[in-house]
């Protein structure tokens, strides 16, 4: 019975001291990269510039320093947004009295998602930016943004906003610009998990002195 308990006792605190290794490791620097000379030079999103909600400009160098996520959506979406939307809303919640921590949600469909119609989303949720912004700009410019966090958008059909096609992941972003972690944005126990890597990378700024 002793040697079972200790063989337990040494399970479990094995166990516990794996996983909060692993919660305290890096994030991976996601994307291509490539080598200079004795260093690594990582991908990084270093270019869009989309009015929010208020009608307040919103840059890749505005949100330097933050740590923030991104998704595609547009207010009419039938399928996979309506969740989407209620797991960026978590997160909202978790991170609202945060101000490193910021979220990006572009419209895909910028026709009928205009900026007074954006702002009567934002108060029906009940958030606000700076905290989560709701982004609008001119279509070409928002379906050439989403590749530059390496994720897809397309649209089949012009006369029918319903047809949007869209990538249902979320993106974090590090104060740099880097990509550090994606997640799928639908399912509950995905978002969760991309909220502990917004945890890590609030320890590696804490950590660096970069608060």
């Amino acid at each position: 019975m002793r040697v079972l308990y200790r063989l337990v006792l040494f399970i479990s605190v094995t166990v516990l001291m794996a996983c909060q290794f692993s919660k305290t490791e890096p994030l991976p620097y996601l994307g291509p990269h490539r080598q200079v000379g004795d260093s690594t030079v990582y991908y990084r999103v270093d270019s869009f510039a989309f009015f929010n909600q208020d009608s307040q400009l919103v840059t890749a160098e505005s949100l330097r320093g933050k740590v923030y996520v991104v998704d595609f959506f547009f207010i009419s979406c039938p399928t996979i947004c309506p969740v989407m939307t209620k797991h960026m809303k978590e997160l909202y919640n978790l991170y609202k009295s945060d101000p490193r921590v910021v979220l990006l949600s572009f419209t895909l469909d910028p026709r009928h998602d205009t900026i007074p119609r954006l702002k009567r989303y934002a108060h029906k949720l009940g958030v606000s930016a700076p905290k989560w912004n709701f982004l609008y700009g001119k279509k070409e410019d928002i379906y050439a943004t989403a590749p530059k966090f390496l994720i897809s958008a397309a649209q089949e059909d012009d006369t029918d906003p319903l047809t949007i096609i869209h990538s249902g992941k979320f993106v974090l972003v590090d104060g740099e610009g880097h990509l550090r972690s994606y997640c799928d944005g639908t399912s509950k126990e995905e978002v969760y998990r991309l909220a502990e890597d917004i945890d890590r990378l609030l320890d590696e700024m804490t950590n660096e002195g970069h608060e």
